[in-house]
């Protein structure tokens, strides 16, 4: 149990939800595996604690699964960070939230889009590319994303998409957080394809540590500012339990409240609700 608190440590950045869920919530091995795919630690780390979990697995289905997804991410890594071919191209792009002003809707706070592409080849890399970046976050505390496409070029001079990736800075450290890959890729690793989507399945039904109608902060690493408002949480005949959120402010009143039920944040799949809420009263 310690080791898997130590787990609750490690990937959940609220401090409110993660000592909560130390009390609350024992987390089953098919949860902690989507603990670890959605949390905001590095490509890198994801790989080793998902190998910690298949080793804490004794035997059965479970364990040849997770198997499979120390295989996924293990090849993720290395054509991210190891990769060495003249036929590759990356194209990044600048990933925005929809609205860069200091009011805006809900949906702008969270939304996401893509700006500023630009096209290199091996051996330029991303993290050559993106290297001077880092300035930037001497006199911002929003932190920079990138998007990287990275393809090969074939023998009749068309492009095969391989892997596409998020970039951002981790501890001063430009890491990779999340990937995709085209599904006959997956499947001539050996991977099954069951398997691999399992990195968009995210939690829900989960409690939060706030109670109903309390006053939280919800902050992400992109704004500029946070948000402060009311969460509500509702019990459904099902047991399935609903929390929403709803700033404070007459901007806000003609906004629909905010899902917060799952895992990531329901209107970009860039945020961690685990990480953003706070209660109000330790600011």
């Amino acid at each position: 149990m310690n080791e898997i608190f130590e787990l609750y440590d490690a990937l959940i950045q609220s401090e409110d939800i993660r000592e909560f869920f130390k009390k609350e919530w024992l987390m089953s091995v098919s949860e902690l595996e989507k603990l670890i795919i959605h949390a905001r630690v590095s490509l890198i780390e994801k790989l080793s604690y998902l190998i910690w979990l298949r080793d804490y697995v004794a035997y059965g289905k479970d364990k040849k699964s997770l198997a499979e997804m120390v295989d996924l991410y293990e090849k993720a890594t290395y054509e991210i960070y190891h990769r060495s071919d003249e036929r590759i191209e990356y194209k990044i792009s600048n990933i925005r939230l929809d609205s860069d002003s200091d009011d805006t809707d809900l949906t702008s706070f969270f939304s996401t889009h893509l700006s500023n592409e630009r096209i290199y080849h091996y051996p330029i890399t991303p993290f050559d590319v993106l290297a001077d970046e880092k300035v930037k976050l001497k006199h911002s505390h929003v932190i920079p994303h990138y998007k990287v496409v990275q393809s090969m070029r074939q023998e009749d001079g068309t492009l095969a998409f391989n892997i596409a990736y998020t970039l951002t800075w981790l501890q001063g450290v430009l890491s990779a957080i999340d990937f995709v890959m085209p599904e006959a890729f997956v499947s001539s690793i050996g991977v099954r394809m069951p398997v691999y989507y399992r990195i968009h399945e995210t939690l829900r039904n989960f409690p939060l540590p706030f109670g109903n109608n309390s006053e939280v902060r919800i902050m992400t690493p992109m704004m500029k500012k946070p948000l402060h408002g009311r969460l509500t949480s509702t019990l459904d005949e099902m047991d399935n339990l609903t929390h929403t959120f709803k700033p404070f402010g007459d901007y806000y009143k003609d906004c629909p409240p905010l899902d917060l039920s799952f895992q990531k944040i329901d209107v970009s799949s860039d945020f961690n609700t685990f990480d953003s809420i706070e209660s109000l009263f330790m600011w």
